[in-house]
């Protein structure tokens, strides 16, 4: 789907598709399509169609709002050269109000608060996972505060590109999108009104390069201590399959929700959520939730503040709690609690039940807990050992 692609995720042939369009008797779509949120939208406010085609939607928004500006976004060249000559500068139906066309892959769109409502007609049925992974976080950037996204999708089957009504609110919603509400467009579709909310929930993107020495394979089973907002967990669970394991491993209850929302949201079916800290023994630690999500920690300082309890336990504890037999990639981001982690996985170790490790070490000023936890691997007899962005790699 990059620009001026010819087919979509689907297998469509859009550039076909578009020139069917064309010769279509135009106007064919009116403003009553659109009464459902019409006391949403007022006078001069910009509007963003994602997946626009060759524009036909255009004239259903002239209907609701004459003053409204458009904006248009396609990865195919074709359609947008056609809507170009129909409703851009100079052209036959332009009005006073010319539209305006970007030619560019929805996931690499970059707008920063411009629109005041984004839209898509069966534009997110027509994608994959993800590529509604990608797009929705791009959308809530786009967005205004409390800018509205109104997305018209098929809700009467489920597919791999469609999913019932409750599917699309759950997706948006672990989007940082709540829902204002909904409307039956007919034909088996829903028309959904969100609204952009305060916080984006998407998980952004990983921070460390967990697979640089070893890539999962479907079938594998991958750990990962100090989960955040699942970034990687999301990653791991396509490739891993139906036939593998994911393991999360998290104590902050901001991080917890987020997670357990995009595993429901994204029908994450082989990630499992483990709510704990992990430690050097079990038992019940405080933990500080203070500023940064991404910051929470157990190895906290005086000026700490926010704390709560939460139950912590070792790694050794915790695998064996799981039943599982092996782990092909451990991966941890504990906030200078690695050392404690690591000596509550020992026995784990010993016996080379963690094929592949990747653990974060640079929390601690200033020099980090490489030193000790690369002696502790090598002394387990681990191999491959190296310390590369903050991360000690090594292997069985």
């Amino acid at each position: 789907m990059s620009r001026g692609s010819k087919h979509g995720d689907m297998g469509v042939d859009w550039d076909a598709d578009a020139l069917r369009a064309s010769k279509a008797a135009y106007p064919y779509t009116e403003g009553k399509t659109f009464n459902y949120f019409k006391d949403l939208v007022k006078p001069h406010e910009c509007v963003l169609e994602v997946g626009c085609q060759i524009a036909s939607w255009i004239w259903a928004w002239r209907d609701i709002e004459p003053t409204i500006r458009y904006f248009g976004l396609d990865w195919s060249r074709v359609a947008l050269d056609i809507a170009e000559e129909r409703y851009g500068i100079g052209g036959e139906h332009a009005g006073d109000y010319p539209a305006v066309f970007y030619n560019v892959d929805a996931r690499e769109m970059d707008f920063e608060e411009m629109f005041d409502v984004a839209f898509t007609h069966t534009f997110f049925q027509h994608t994959n996972i993800n590529t509604k992974r990608a797009v929705a976080p791009k959308i809530w950037e786009a967005l205004k505060p409390n800018g509205l996204l109104i997305i018209q999708e098929n809700t009467s089957y489920e597919s791999s590109g469609t999913w019932l009504e409750d599917g699309w609110i759950k997706f948006f919603s672990a989007y940082g999108f709540d829902l204002v509400r909904t409307h039956d467009i007919g034909g088996g579709g829903t028309g959904f009104i969100f609204r952009k909310g305060p916080m984006m929930l998407n998980p952004g993107t990983p921070e460390h390069q967990w697979e640089r020495h070893y890539s999962l394979r479907p079938g594998d089973t991958y750990v990962e201590a100090g989960a955040f907002w699942c970034r990687y967990g999301r990653i791991a669970s396509t490739k891993v399959g139906s036939l593998g394991k994911v393991i999360l491993i998290e104590p902050s209850p901001i991080n917890i929700s987020v997670i357990k929302k995009i595993i429901e949201a994204e029908r994450l079916n082989n990630v499992t959520l483990v709510e704990k800290a992990v430690w050097s023994d079990r038992g019940r630690m405080k933990f500080c939730c203070m500023g940064n999500p991404a910051g929470h920690r157990l190895w906290g300082s005086p000026s700490d503040k926010d704390f709560v309890e939460v139950n912590a336990n070792s790694i050794d504890n915790i695998l064996d709690d799981l039943k599982l037999d092996h782990v092909d990639l451990f991966v941890a981001d504990v906030e200078n609690a690695e050392v404690p982690m690591i000596r509550g996985m020992e026995r784990w170790l010993e016996e080379k039940r963690i094929k592949n490790i990747a653990i974060a070490a640079y929390h601690k000023h200033p020099d980090g807990n490489y030193a000790e936890i690369s002696a502790i691997l090598k002394r387990k007899r681990y191999e491959g050992i190296e310390v590369w962005g903050g991360v000690v790699y090594a292997h069985v």
